[in-house]
């Protein structure tokens, strides 16, 4: 028996990615913003793929520490309207981006106890969704999709007005458990469905999502 776990397909760079993500009926993509990325986008690039995405599909763009100016950009030459804050945005930021610019916001965070995610409800006014990610390797140019989990069970005991999404080194072979350790409800990939670095590999997507709502 299935039932519908939410998830989310991020680092997304290729068209035949975004179309097996939709025939899975995934409810998320995420495009990456950020130069130090493999899975970096530039403007031009992310305004097409995002014409492959339906309107019953959430395009989000995942940003670090984002200017006013690159914002501005976001809306202008992209169209995007939700983004995941990636970086080390403050509430008070948070709060401020989304008073001027009305963005749907996800704020991730690093987790390595229930103590890193104990300040969350600061920002529960400016988000929709929270993120929990693995902390990022000593020296890594890259705050997120670095392959590295955390003790999913540090969410089991949780709780939250704001929903969350579980990130962090999932792949086929380790959602199933990482979905009955954390208990969560809704999940996010990137590497752990690629071929190699910044490539999807539909297979992987295929068996991620049958996984993941097993």
């Amino acid at each position: 028996m299935t039932y519908k776990i939410g998830i989310k397909i991020c680092g997304l760079k290729e068209q035949y990615a975004i179309e097996s993500s939709v025939e899975n009926e995934v409810d998320m993509l995420g495009f990456v913003f950020y130069e130090d990325s493999p899975r970096n986008l530039d403007f031009s690039l992310a305004k097409k793929l995002f014409s492959f995405v339906p309107s019953n599909v959430t395009a989000i763009a995942l940003l670090v520490n984002p200017t006013d100016d690159y914002l501005k950009k976001i809306i202008n030459d992209v169209g995007i309207n939700t983004i995941q804050l990636h970086g080390q945005e403050t509430a008070e930021r948070t709060a401020e981006i989304k008073s001027i610019y009305n963005f749907d916001i996800i704020k991730a965070f690093s987790v390595k106890n229930l103590k890193s995610i104990q300040n969350c409800d600061l920002y529960k006014e400016s988000v929709s969704k929270f993120l929990f990610d693995a902390e990022p390797p000593l020296n890594s140019l890259r705050p997120g999709g670095n392959g590295n989990i955390f003790d999913w069970k540090i969410l089991k005991n949780y709780t939250s007005n704001v929903p969350w999404i579980l990130s962090g080194g999932l792949n086929p072979d380790n959602i199933k458990d990482a979905i009955e350790e954390s208990g969560t409800n809704f999940v996010d990939v990137s590497s752990g469905v690629e071929s190699k670095s910044g490539i999807k590999d539909i297979g992987l997507i295929n068996k991620f999502v049958k996984n993941a709502r097993k």
